[in-house]
């Protein structure tokens, strides 16, 4: 959490790749709860690449769940 929090001062001060290379390492590194969370925050991220990431989130978040994640990706991937 601490990683996605820096990523998101780094990403209010415009320091955008900054802020990207914080979200992965939180990807890496998070729960099935926090990823669940922290997709949301991303979706309404201002920066079209932070927003992106929501994806990579919800995957890992699919990978890591329950069937509930997983029908919940495959929605949004159609």
């Amino acid at each position: 959490r601490g990683q996605f929090s820096h990523a998101a001062v780094l990403a209010d001060a415009g320091r955008i790749d900054e802020a990207l290379g914080w979200l992965n390492k939180a990807l890496e590194g998070g729960n099935l709860n926090f990823l669940r969370v922290a997709r949301g925050a991303l979706l309404q991220a201002a920066h079209p690449q932070i927003r992106d990431l929501a994806l990579a989130y919800h995957q890992r978040a699919a990978q890591l769940g329950n069937e509930t994640d997983r029908e919940a990706l495959a929605q949004q991937l159609l």
